[in-house]
Parts: C-alpha cells; structure tokens; sequence
C-alpha cells in the first residue's frame, strides 16, 4: 500500500513539474517577441475602422465609417458605407514602418501610395494612424482590443 501512495506522489510530482515548466517556456515565448512582430498581427489582424481623414491640415471626421481589413499574405479590401468593396494590395515594412497601398481601380481613399503608421491604445480602442510620406494625409483608424 506504501508502494502504491509512493508512485501515485511522485507520478503527479513529476507531472506538476512538467506543466509549470511549459508554463514558463510560453511565457518566454511571449514576452521575446520582438516589436515587428508585435505591429505585423496589430494590423494585419481584424477589422480597422476609418475614424478621420486630415488632407491639406482640413480634418473629415466619419459618421458612417469605412471598415478596412489586413489579409496576412498583403491583400485587403476596404468596405464602404454602401457595402461596396475596394480590393488593394499592400507592403508592410517593418523596420520602416511603413505601409504602401496599390488599387486597382480609383477610389477615393489613400491617395499617396506611401503611409507611415503608428500603432498605440486609447480608449481601450487601438488607434492606426497613417500618415502620408509627404505629409499632406493622414488617416486614422481604430478598432476594439
């Protein structure tokens, strides 16, 4: 009977020591993740939506919004308030932080082809502004955490 108490003990011993050490190994994982990756799933993950428009330092703010989608292998599509679908292609750079957009028809969102972005929380709301490389757009956009 001691036997059997003995082996049942050390079995979930042995067990528990297993478990936490994943544990630990996840958390490693989680927090070596480097800022890149970080802003790669902020937005090429879910729905953004277009909050404002600045063009020329004249700010539009949206009532009916725009929703914009991210696809991970560098396509999007924008929907308007009409449920009409823009198709788009961009290049995410990383290091430059940088977003360039290419449509295929004409449309009247991102006029520049370049777009700078930055990623930040407000509002338990993050926030995507883009800003043209020459400075005359920007456009703001957001979605829930």
């Amino acid at each position: 009977m001691k036997v059997l108490l003995i082996m049942i003990i050390a079995f979930f011993s042995f067990s528990c020591n297993h478990s936490q050490r994943d544990k630990n190994q996840f958390k490693k994982e989680v927090f070596t993740m480097n800022s890149n990756e970080v802003d790669n799933n902020l937005v090429t993950g879910g729905e953004w939506h277009i909050l404002s428009e600045e063009r020329n330092n004249i700010v539009s703010k949206c009532n009916v919004c725009p929703k914009i989608e991210f696809f991970k292998k560098g396509t999007g599509e924008i929907t308007k308030p009409s449920n009409e679908k823009i198709e788009f292609t961009y290049t995410l750079s990383l290091d430059s932080k940088k977003v360039e957009f290419v449509f295929e028809v004409d449309q009247p969102y991102f006029d520049k082809k370049e777009y700078f972005y930055k990623i930040y929380t407000k509002d338990n709301l993050e926030i995507l502004e883009l800003s043209s490389k020459d400075g005359t757009s920007k456009y703001t956009l957001s979605r829930e955490k």
